[in-house]
């Protein structure tokens, strides 16, 4: 008599079973971890540009104007110009805008500071208090908060990223 060798039926729909058991413990950290670095990414995206229009303020010794508002599409944008007020989103206006929509389940809220005035003088000081807060969204109808960061520019120029 020979011997067949495989596997049975009862063998194979238990290893399914157990990868489907484990797939369902690694598909919501796998997600948390993506949208962990789109947060961070975003945030990284608003320091930079503050740290950015602050360093230009002095090199150019002129005012930098930082820009809040909403795009077209409904995206919060954030820019600046140096020497001048600009409206980021208007396109054009301002010389550098980022944009919350280039990150999915990402959203911008700017929430002080005033756009008629520079926001860092030449000396790199500022002259209004500006934060903006980060949101990470668990889903696209941005009705469940993953975590949120902020980036605060105080009026002695320090800029920082607040998990």
């Amino acid at each position: 008599m020979t011997r067949q060798h495989g596997f049975t039926l009862v063998e194979l729909f238990l290893t399914i079973a157990l990868v489907a058991i484990v797939a369902g413990f690694a598909v919501p950290a796998i997600h948390d971890t993506i949208l962990n670095s789109r947060l961070q990414n975003a945030t990284g995206k608003v320091f930079d540009l503050f740290t950015e229009a602050k360093s230009l303020a002095v090199k150019e010794n002129q005012g930098v104007y930082l820009s809040s508002g909403t795009e077209p599409g409904g995206s919060v944008c954030i820019g600046y110009n140096v020497g001048a007020p600009c409206a980021c989103e208007t396109a054009g206006s301002c010389q550098k805008v980022i944009s919350d929509s280039e990150f999915p389940n990402i959203q911008y809220e700017h929430t002080a500071g005033f756009l008629t005035t520079p926001a860092f003088t030449p000396e790199g000081w500022v002259v209004n208090y500006w934060v903006v807060k980060i949101y990470a969204w668990r889903d696209a109808a941005a009705t469940d908060l993953y975590k949120q960061n902020r980036v605060r520019v105080y009026k002695t120029g320090l800029i920082l990223w607040n998990d």
